[in-house]
């Protein structure tokens, strides 16, 4: 009797062990993380650069990528600009493919914000391997951002608000921009002055609409596109004759994203 229920306890426990130890190796899936703790080598992108210079943000440059321990499935260009993800808005163009390396363009946008770095993505649907892959490079501030406020700015004319956000510019957002002046007073009579000034010389584009106007205020709203600015400062200037001042008043803003 102890006989048979040593042998059917033998067998309940290889049959409870079968299922945990096909339930752990289930659980067990490959990925990066789990690589990681395990010191397996997983598959990277390098680039031929350590840093990039802002400055190649603002006008364009090529960008070499190797993918070490792995492969690119196709040679497509066009399904490689379509697998790739830049985190800012400059355009990626792939122009060259081996088995493990893309050469890309990268557009310049004049108008980018200072930024600190800089992540491409290529997705698993161009890869040997089943997950996507990513490298992040720094952004060295070779020269100052295009949108740097003047160093007068905010000095005799600001705006009632610390910053406005990028979202304010957007179509029909109706949002209403109030200028104070610190000294000086807006002229009586029309406010076309005003709305040109700010249009020709606001680095947000858009069409400028005032809305009231009093000797020392003046409030408008900018109707402008479907996608937001990507500058970080709304810089724009009162020009001459705009107000009773015989200088240029400098007004920015920092934009939230």
């Amino acid at each position: 009797m102890k006989i048979l229920s040593y042998a059917i306890a033998a067998i309940l426990c290889g049959a409870s062990l079968g299922v945990t130890s096909s339930a752990v190796a289930h659980d067990l899936t490959y990925s990066p993380e789990l690589a990681q703790r395990s010191f397996v080598n997983m598959p990277t992108l390098t680039a031929n650069m350590d840093t990039v210079p802002y400055s190649h943000l603002l006008y364009g440059f090529q960008l070499y990528i190797d993918v070490d321990g792995a492969n690119f499935n196709t040679s497509d260009v066009n399904r490689i600009r379509n697998a790739t993800t830049l985190s800012i808005p400059n355009r990626v163009t792939p122009y060259k493919v081996t088995d493990n390396n893309v050469r890309y363009r990268i557009s310049g946008e004049p108008e980018l914000r200072a930024i600190n770095s800089i992540t491409l993505t290529v997705d698993q649907s161009v890869l040997s391997v089943p997950h996507s892959l990513s490298i992040t490079l720094p952004v060295f501030h070779d020269i100052a951002p295009p949108d740097t406020p003047h160093e007068d700015a905010n000095t005799k004319a600001s705006l009632t608000v610390n910053s406005v956000n990028a979202t304010d510019f957007l179509d029909g957002s109706g949002t209403v921009f109030t200028i104070r002046l610190k000294d000086g007073e807006f002229p009586i009579g029309c406010s076309d002055i005003i709305a040109h000034s700010i249009m020709e010389t606001s680095n947000v584009p858009g069409i400028v609409r005032i809305w009231s106007k009093t000797q020392n205020q003046v409030e408008f709203i900018v109707e402008g596109g479907i996608y937001e600015p990507i500058s970080g400062n709304w810089n724009f200037e009162l020009g001459l004759g705009t107000t009773t001042l015989n200088e240029v008043l400098h007004i920015s803003a920092p934009i939230n994203h």
